[in-house]
């Protein structure tokens, strides 16, 4: 760990129980990310990504309960907020009350590729039949049927984060 600089070092809090200080490189991610969030960041999009942030916990825990088509729709809760954020910093716009996450998508900004334009459209989609039970519960209620989904929505929000954070 020497090797780190000291910046990675820098000490950032200490612990409830008044215990040795934590360093960046002991943080675990959402604190590192509330940190960048709360320190660059405008204040509206710092409120954006905390929810998004919360929506991918929520997704994720879903997921590996076997809640299949709960995570789904967490999911694109999350992806929806994040393009929602990415918008307020990049354009200064107060983002539409709108769900369609390839028209999110348009607005914020971003260059997304095709393929990736693509996976929000599906994902769109998806998003909206999910709501319904009977479509649910058929088709989104296995992990194989979920899974590519899932991973492809989780690059989608890294891509975001890693576009946010290098603003």
């Amino acid at each position: 760990m020497a090797e780190h600089s000291a910046v990675n070092r820098r000490v950032v809090g200490s612990s409830p129980t008044g215990g040795a200080l934590k360093t960046f490189l002991e943080l675990d991610q959402a604190t590192v990310l509330l940190f960048w969030y709360t320190t660059f960041m405008k204040a509206l999009t710092n409120t954006w990504l905390k929810t998004a942030e919360a929506d991918y916990d929520t997704a994720s825990y879903l997921f590996e309960g076997a809640r299949y088509p709960h995570a789904i729709y967490f999911l694109c809760q999350a992806i929806e907020k994040l393009l929602k954020a990415a918008q307020v910093e990049f354009t200064d716009l107060t983002p539409k009350k709108i769900h369609r996450l390839e028209n999110l998508a348009h607005d914020s900004t971003l260059e997304f590729s095709d393929d990736q334009y693509d996976i929000l459209t599906d994902l769109s989609k998806i998003y909206s039949k999910i709501r319904y039970p009977d479509i649910a519960q058929v088709s989104y209620n296995t992990k194989d049927k979920v899974n590519s989904l899932f991973e492809s929505g989780k690059e989608l929000r890294q891509w975001i984060l890693g576009k946010l954070q290098n603003r």
